[in-house]
């Protein structure tokens, strides 16, 4: 028997996996370099390499930029030294092929110095390398019979939504711009370190194509006039992504990950060093998503015929809820000494927990708070703190939930005559679905030359409804229709009939 299809092309995730990597090097003072005295801070920049699909495996490349910022012996100030460390992981998986799309994010966990001797330090780090594989799929929905009356078909047709990508594009761009250095701060004679925070601002499609708008927040610390000092910049951008089979009322999400930073000071008009040049390579990583409406052939009998339906087992997923949720964290640390001032911080973020209660999800992360100050022997120091972050929301009882956590805003930290006070913000960007289970009719069999016999049938049958039975129900034990049935009795086809109500069901002629 022919059927009404419908193919709904889609992604499936084949595999999703989560590792923590470590790794370490060591690094000789070079001979221009004073010896060491004192490590003050210690910290890293992680970027993405590359990263591809082969059979039965993704593989994921990467690098930490660290930078470790030391007192030297017989001199006041800082110096600072740099280390790359390559990380690199092969996530394996049965179902993914080379044909597959992957996705990859990395987070620094932390980033530890020590010295082994005054002229030899040896740096590890800590990154937590998270991949999403996704495979096309085409997913074939039986929605009715073509010619019910052929066989005197019944169809019950049940209407579904199933929440899925349709469309997954990747394309790494560069932003070259200017942070400008204002006069109210001393010119730059050394860049000592840089932090760079993505932001997506605005994802909209247009037809065919993503408009992505976005920002990157550079922070730079930097040596001017013998003193610490900082300065903060949002660099806009925007891109245009061509994506195919984007749709009316499709969700659209850009990751945006760092594969490469480059930073040079350049000199003004009047000889100071109050520009410094950024390059950055960016990967937008974009994903629409749909919530599809589906009407699904989910019975079928004929009163004229015996039908052999083809029964499948389908899951698939509502969304609940797509939210960003903040939270403010205001903690205060102690130093262990008295403040004199703070200089620079930097919180980095551990990978989100979730925990199902009754109805609700507790989100819980790490934040590493890492602060450069001044004591009052104006000597330079630093501390780090891990701090609890949590989120509770609201989530149905066996519905799942991701969720992501980035620093949401500028990290402030001041002194204060307790130690320090840091504040900030954590994003966690949220997503609830609730997965449903129904069984579909993918084909049906029927044979026209043995018509059933109804010669032996009574004419009229008087029953009363069990609990729980539908009109479909009885109509399809007693192969008659839910509209003579109606009709018999005075009933609205998808009114819900009550335990012990007495239906007359008439023999279907």
């Amino acid at each position: 028997m022919e059927l009404n299809k419908r193919t709904i092309r889609y992604f499936e995730t084949v595999l999703e996996g989560s590792v923590t990597k470590e790794e370490s090097a060591d690094i000789i003072v070079p001979d221009m370099f004073p010896d060491i005295l004192r490590i003050v801070d210690t910290s890293g920049l992680s970027v993405v390499k590359d990263k591809n699909a082969r059979d039965g495996a993704a593989e994921v490349f990467g690098m930490v930029r660290a930078t470790v910022l030391y007192v030297p012996e017989g001199a006041r100030g800082l110096r600072k030294m740099d280390v790359s460390l390559p990380f690199s992981h092969v996530f394996e998986g049965r179902n993914v092929g080379p044909d597959c799309k992957v996705t990859a994010k990395v987070s620094l966990l932390s980033a530890e110095a020590r010295t082994m001797n005054p002229r030899k330090v040896q740096v590890a780090v800590s990154v937590q390398l998270e991949v999403s594989v996704f495979g096309a799929q085409d997913w074939t929905v039986c929605e009715g019979v073509q010619d019910p009356a052929e066989a005197s078909v019944q169809t019950r047709v049940d209407a579904q939504s199933a929440y899925m990508p349709v469309a997954l594009r990747d394309k790494v761009f560069s932003v070259v711009d200017e942070m400008e250095i204002p006069g109210s701060r001393p010119a730059a004679s050394e860049i000592l370190k840089a932090d760079v925070k993505l932001l997506t601002q605005d994802v909209k499609p247009i037809g065919n194509k993503l408009v992505l708008k976005g920002a990157a927040v550079a922070k730079v610390l930097y040596l001017g006039d013998g003193a610490l000092a900082s300065v903060e910049q949002e660099l806009p951008f925007s891109q245009i992504l061509e994506m195919e089979r984007l749709e009316d009322g499709c969700d659209c999400a850009v990751d945006l990950t760092l594969t490469g930073l480059d930073m040079e000071l350049r000199a003004g008009l009047s000889g100071e060093s109050r520009l410094i040049s950024v390059s950055l390579q960016i990967d937008a990583q974009a994903r629409a998503s749909m919530d599809h409406k589906i009407m699904a052939l989910a019975d079928a009998y004929s009163t004229s015929y015996d039908l052999l339906p083809e029964f499948h087992a389908v899951e698939v997923s509502h969304l609940l809820d797509k939210s960003t949720r903040r939270q403010a964290v205001r903690e205060m640390v102690e130093a262990g000494q008295p403040v004199h001032s703070v200089m620079d911080a930097q919180v980095f973020l551990g990978p989100v927990q979730t925990l199902e209660e009754e109805n609700r999800v507790i989100l819980r992360t790490d934040a590493l708070l890492k602060v450069i100050y001044i004591g009052e022997d104006q000597e330079y120091y630093a501390l780090s703190r891990r701090l609890p972050v949590e989120y509770s929301l609201e989530a149905p009882a066996g519905s799942r939930c991701r969720a992501a956590a980035q620093v949401a805003a500028e990290v402030l930290a001041g002194a204060t005559h307790e130690g320090i006070e840091a504040r900030f913000s954590v994003d966690f960007d949220v997503m609830v679905t609730q997965p449903s289970h129904f069984s579909a009719v993918g084909a049906i069999n029927v044979d026209l030359n043995s018509p059933k016999d109804h010669a032996n049938r009574p004419s009229v049958v008087l029953r009363r409804c069990q609990l729980g039975e539908t009109l479909w129900d009885i109509a399809k034990k007693h192969n008659t229709t839910c509209a003579d049935i109606a009709r018999a009795n005075a009933l609205e086809e998808k009114e819900e009939l009550s335990q012990g109500r007495l239906l007359l069901i008439p023999r279907r002629r």
